[in-house]
């Protein structure tokens, strides 16, 4: 028999109990009925609770045995043993409530214990707080069966505002348990011993949490909530009695707190992340040194190939541009410590990206190659530390994985070689949550303390305050959930703040002392305006679920079975997860729900989530593919049918070389540049080869994985160092206009921008040639034109209007083809022919 759904509980008015008890009993009265009480230590109440349930029952025609569960009973001497047990073999504890009924009951620690000691073949757990009258009680007899589980309770009633909080527990608990039966709605469950097998029933019951009063009263929920993992028959009734609807129970708000942390803890301890750390095989498991040393020369070949070829392509603008520009300014003026633009103070973002920009400058030169390379080691710092770190978290294999799923992320591998601050943030968020997490582990060990405050002050140093948001609340979540209070000290906070302080006060102190506007400017209007109500980039709440798809291909085609497998209620999916795993989907979870909430949204605002989602993705694989005798899985594919992650390698490669092939004749049509055909030859060989290799039976699975990441690596490959730099060279006004100047026709000629900016223009065009004019200063560009005939202008059409109208006719303005925005003039030619038959033409 299945479970009932939660729409079909039951519900019975108790009006005529004793005709109903007289019918349904004489269908039983030859049996010999008997059942096991379970009741829990309950202070000076739990002796009157025990009398009340026994003799209700007897009432019934039941014969009863008593079990006590008090989690903090203690082993009982020789003399006050016997009465607590009654075979030799059992536990002999004594509880410390004193109790007047005779005989004295057995006491245990766990429900799971007076449940395997249970000697009659249906068990009974009450709440402390049953308040059933005996004719109940043998309504309740009679319908006592051994093929399900029945669970009885009463709905309780609040009033005042403890009523909406009372119904959104009643909801949280069905949300998470799948069960009606909470703390307040008091009742017992009916368990027949055959349906209660240690291994599932008790599983996720709270006798390991902390010994309180709100554990006895949550334990049927949990209870429940095991038997519907197991998949048991339940049968939930309400028991509505007319006195019910007139009684308002008295429940405190303190008491409904604790009651709603309590079930959240359970959920997620016992529910979805049920395997502690220790026990998790893969962070045990012993890799040998040869392997670990190939995978790191793997990574790091891998990882030089992706982000530091073809650095050397024309900066995007403006953004490119924009930062470029802010360090050729420090590099040039000398000033460390104020970011300048167009002789402006720019207070839009910490200046530790643009410092790490100009000492690449003064290092090795002004170009797109050094403008790129901070961001790019960031990157690659990150995917080491992605498999350093995450191995003391999820273990090697499954490390190695999601750093390299990392690298297969083409948006995050795009945003590292871009120049913003967004790689760097990463990194420092990283490093900070990884190391308060490690901490955490250890005990608060002062070295991991310190990283972390170092890496928070660089990061505030980065992009603001953006990361201590985005960096202590998972982990202060985690903590939480695990009931670890050593966060909540404040001395051992002394070891993170120092080192934060040091860090990062100095340069926001000398800024304010010296600019007082800076601070309103700075944490005002670039972060709590601009996260209330956008000023740009406004988009809807649901914008980061395509997002999240597109930066992460073609690592994404594994977010389907990754969405699966944390939020799955299975078996063999829960007995898979641990609490790190936990830690990491709040981390991801946290990072991209924040910015959901946020009203200005940018794809690269969630580049953070992307290690943690990737480490998943790696523990998924190691799993489910690399390790299937830990998982449970079928070893030989040939004797059940594939999953949708089985079956990836050998449905996916053609669908991903025909996306690459689209993608490139896209950009050959959008901005007529040629198409690589050496690499479309390659990757479509490399498919086919793949195809064969991963349909055949005999193919090993391991080797059909490898053909297809080979295959995704030459994908992020082919976009990352062909597709983006042809893209950059087509949209650049600059490397447009420096072409132009190759040419004969304007050989040398001089770049005016009139109303555009020329951020990053000495990097590619000679400063001495290139000249700048305000939107206003139109008559100048005249007169400079008058001057200089060929020349290359960078506007706007709406400018290149006003200047045609204003220009002498002697000069033509024409549009050159090669890049947006961009312009050429040169002497008239109908005027030129005319002046070599007659001179005194161009005399006005």
């Amino acid at each position: 028999m299945q479970a009932q759904p939660l729409e079909s509980v039951s519900t019975r008015p108790l009006q005529n109990l004793e005709s109903a008890v007289d019918n349904q009993a004489s269908r039983r009265s030859q049996a010999s009925r008997s059942i096991s009480l379970i009741v829990f230590a309950n202070g000076e109440s739990s002796d009157a609770q025990i009398w009340k349930l026994v003799r209700s029952l007897g009432h019934a025609k039941w014969r009863t045995e008593v079990l006590l569960v008090d989690p903090n009973a203690t082993k009982a001497n020789a003399t006050h043993g016997a009465a607590n047990s009654v075979e030799r073999d059992e536990p002999k504890l004594r509880t410390k409530i004193r109790l007047t009924y005779r005989p004295v009951p057995r006491v245990f620690n766990t429900t799971e214990q007076a449940i395997a000691a249970a000697k009659h073949p249906s068990v009974l757990i009450a709440d402390p707080s049953t308040s059933i009258e005996p004719a109940e009680w043998g309504w309740v007899a009679s319908r006592i069966c051994d093929s399900k589980i029945q669970a009885y309770f009463q709905r309780q009633h609040a009033s005042g505002h403890k009523k909406l909080w009372l119904a959104i527990y009643q909801f949280l608990v069905r949300l998470l348990f799948k069960t009606n039966k909470s703390k307040f709605n008091s009742g017992f469950v009916v368990i027949p011993k055959r349906l209660a097998p240690q291994h599932s029933l008790c599983r996720i019951s709270s006798p390991n949490l902390a010994a309180r009063s709100t554990t006895a009263l949550s334990e049927n929920t949990h209870l429940l909530a095991a038997a519907r993992l197991a998949k048991s028959p339940i049968e939930e009734v309400e028991i509505r009695s007319p006195r019910a609807g007139h009684i308002q129970t008295k429940i405190s708000s303190k008491e409904l707190l604790a009651s709603t942390k309590d079930s959240i803890r359970v959920w997620w301890n016992r529910i979805m992340f049920p395997v502690a750390t220790h026990q998790d095989p893969s962070v045990g498991s012993k890799v040998s040194l040869d392997w670990q040393l190939s995978a790191w020369a793997i990574l790091l070949l891998a990882m030089s190939t992706v982000l530091f070829s073809n650095l050397n392509y024309p900066l995007f603008e403006p953004d490119e541009a924009r930062n470029s520009q802010l360090a050729i300014n420090i590099v040039t003026t000398g000033d460390w410590l104020s970011l300048t633009l167009e002789g402006k103070p720019y207070w839009d973002k910490p200046p530790f990206q643009m410092w790490a920009i100009a000492t690449s400058y003064k290092l090795f030169g002004i170009s797109p190659f050094t403008t790129r390379l901070p961001g790019a080691l960031a990157t690659a710092f990150t995917i080491l530390l992605t498999l350093a770190i995450g191995r003391k978290l999820v273990g090697f294999r499954a490390a190695f994985l999601g750093a390299f799923l990392l690298m297969l992320c083409s948006g995050f591998v795009l945003i590292g070689r871009y120049v913003t601050m967004d790689a760097s943030l990463t990194c420092s968020i990283l490093i900070l949550s990884f190391a308060l997490m490690l901490a955490f582990k250890d005990r608060l060990k002062q070295k991991w303390l310190i990283i972390a405050g170092l890496a928070a002050g660089v990061g505030f140093l980065i992009k603001g305050p953006v990361v201590l948001v985005l960096g202590l609340p998972p982990v202060l979540a985690a903590s939480w959930l695990a009931r670890n209070r050593s966060f909540s000290r404040p001395r051992n906070w002394l070891w993170f703040t120092i080192p934060f302080t040091i860090v990062a006060a100095p340069w926001f102190l000398a800024t304010s002392i010296v600019h007082p506007e800076f601070i309103e400017y700075f944490f005002w209007k670039h972060h709590v305006v601009r996260f209330s109500d956008a000023f740009n980039h406004r988009e809807p709440f649901w914008y980061f679920a395509p997002a999240a798809l597109i930066m992460m291909f073609p690592a994404s085609y594994l977010l389907p079975s990754l969405i699966k497998f944390v939020s799955s209620r299975s078996e063999s999916n829960r007995n898979l997860r641990s609490a790190n795993h936990g830690f990491l989907l709040l981390f991801a979870a946290w990072i991209i729900g924040f910015f959901s909430l946020s009203e200005s949204k940018l794809p690269t605002y969630i580049l953070p989530a992307l290690p943690p989602l990737c480490l998943l993705m790696g523990v998924l694989l190691d799993k489910k593919i690399i390790s299937p005798v830990h998982s449970g899985w079928v070893k030989s594919l040939a004797t059940h049918r594939k999953s949708f992650l089985e079956s990836l390698p050998q449905r996916n490669p053609i669908e991903l070389l025909c996306l690459l092939v689209a993608i490139f004749y896209t950009v050959q049509i959008v901005f007529k540049t040629d198409v690589p055909w050496p690499l479309v030859v390659s990757a479509t060989i490399l498919t086919a080869a793949l195809v064969i290799v991963s349909r055949r039976p005999q193919t090993p699975r391991l080797a059909a994985w490898s053909c297809f990441g080979l295959l995704a690596f030459c994908f992020v490959i082919a976009g990352v160092n062909h597709l983006a730099p042809l893209i950059a060279e087509s949209r650049s006004v600059h490397s447009a206009a420096q072409y132009l100047r190759s040419t004969s026709e304007f050989h040398n000629a001089p770049v005016v921008f009139f109303g555009r900016e020329k951020h990053g223009a000495s990097l590619t065009l000679p400063p001495n040639q290139v000249r700048f004019f305000e939107s206003d200063e139109a008559d100048s560009v005249c007169r400079f034109l008058e001057q200089h005939p060929s020349s290359i202008i960078v506007s706007s059409d709406k400018q290149m209007q006003n200047l045609r109208r204003m220009l002498d006719w002697t000069i033509v303005i024409e549009t050159d083809e090669t890049a947006r925005h961009l312009y050429h003039t040169k002497p008239n030619p109908i005027l030129n022919a005319k002046a070599t038959q007659d001179p005194k033409i161009l005399v006005r």
